[in-house]
């Protein structure tokens, strides 16, 4: 929403500049008898009525945007009417490339985040940024063993995917932790084999996250990265695997 608002400000400054490019172009030149008409005075004299004043800018804006009586040339000059209803097109012409990208805009902005191109960026420092939901994630899962292989021997007990989470020190963040179970299951994409952005360099199993069951305190939410999407209640002593997220 942000990025529409931006761009609609940007639209309305280059609108402007136009517009005074406009006033500002127009020279004036003699003015030749049995011409008929409004002639303009001078350099901003739009509507010929031989003051420059705020009338003129009206009369601009009328003509640019509502089909409006075209300005004044200065001694009914054809070359410059012409130059200014040549103006007047090239806004229309930017004015529909400006509606075609916002509207592609707020479309995109409206899709699913798993659907939405380039959802993942590689921050190059081990971790993954979601533009969707603006967290940051630890690109591979907890290396509980120490041998730098990501591997079934790096499941845990979710006390111990608790600590883990909070100790890490990644990419120069200390604030580490598990993520929610709606958190990680924003992550599942059926798309993929296993269910999650290939970026992330991951395998299918399941992960623990810091939603503890309210009903059963002895138990937490797992979610499954495989293609069957588990998510399941279970005893805080099972083993899964750990990733860890944060704010940015």
């Amino acid at each position: 929403m942000r990025l529409v608002k931006a761009s609609i400000v940007t639209v309305s400054i280059l609108l402007s500049a136009f517009c005074l490019l406009l006033i500002v172009s127009v020279r004036a030149v003699p003015v030749q008898p049995g011409g008929g008409g409004a002639a303009a005075v001078g350099n901003g004299d739009t509507n010929g009525d031989g003051v420059i004043d705020v009338s003129d800018a009206v009369h601009l804006l009328l003509f640019l945007f509502r089909s409006g009586e075209p300005p004044a040339a200065v001694a009914e000059s054809p070359e410059l009417v012409a130059g200014v209803e040549l103006i007047g097109t090239r806004l229309e012409e930017i004015a529909e490339v400006v509606d075609s990208n916002l509207s592609r805009i707020a479309a995109e902005s409206e899709r699913p985040c798993r659907e939405r191109f380039g959802r993942f960026v590689d921050n190059g420092n081990g971790t993954v940024t979601d533009t969707c939901t603006g967290l940051m994630w630890q690109q591979v899962i907890a290396d509980l063993n120490g041998n730098g292989v990501a591997d079934a021997q790096d499941q845990m007990g979710w006390q111990q995917a608790t600590n883990a989470a909070a100790a890490l020190r990644l990419a120069g963040h200390t604030d580490w932790r598990l993520p929610t179970a709606q958190e990680l299951e924003a992550l599942f994409d059926p798309r993929w084999n296993p269910s999650i952005d290939p970026l992330f360099g991951t395998f299918g199993g399941g992960f623990w996250t810091s939603s503890v069951n309210p009903a059963a305190p002895s138990r937490a939410w797992s979610v499954s990265l495989s293609p069957d999407g588990r998510n399941v209640p279970e005893p805080l002593s099972n083993p899964n695997y750990a990733i860890a997220v944060r704010e940015p």
